[in-house]
């Protein structure tokens, strides 16, 4: 919400139609307002939390991949990839296409805790492992050919709730560059 506070629009992507209703009802009201969510406390206990979000009317959620996205070359100011560049089973083809969209001057923000699995991105594509660097030196040297790294914070602590009593910590590295 945050962001579309400051900012004149907002596009969420999200390869999950259900992951894109669920923000929709939440951020548009659209198709219908989301007013509670199911709170995991823990075994087979649940409680109803009521929402209290105020409509945006300068955002808009699409389905797309962030693999393939539609239309918007050289046309955002701002790209945010949260914790899915080792998610994915191409991740250069997903900087490629985030830093795509930006226009020149437009800064991309990567999180990530690099956390690479071969069931979702197959380890020869794993960012770093051609070069036997790691995967923040070998992003930062492909980034640094066509953007300046404007800031870096490793270790950027990221929490999961999983339920009342289980949590995992997750260490981000941030980088956020802007496009030359």
């Amino acid at each position: 919400m945050a962001v579309a506070e400051s900012c004149k629009f907002v596009y969420g992507i999200d390869i999950s139609f259900r992951a894109a209703l669920i923000a929709r009802r939440v951020l548009l009201g659209q198709p219908e307002p989301l007013n509670s969510y199911r709170y995991y406390r823990e075994g087979l206990a649940y409680e109803e939390r009521s929402l209290s979000i105020i409509p945006q009317r300068n955002v808009e959620i699409l389905v797309a991949s962030g693999l393939d996205l539609p239309s918007l070359l050289n046309f955002l100011k701002f790209v945010h990839c949260a914790n899915v560049v080792d998610t994915v089973n191409q991740p250069w083809t997903l900087l490629k296409q985030s830093l795509g969209t930006l226009k020149v001057g437009g800064h991309l923000l990567l999180t990530d805790p690099y956390f690479w699995s071969p069931e979702r991105t197959p380890i020869e594509s794993w960012i770093g492992v051609e070069s036997g660097q790691t995967t923040a030196i070998a992003l930062r040297e492909q980034l640094e050919q066509t953007c300046k790294i404007v800031a870096e914070i490793d270790g950027v602590l990221w929490v999961l709730r999983v339920y009342d009593r289980y949590f995992t910590l997750w260490f981000s590295d941030c980088i956020l560059t802007q496009k030359k």
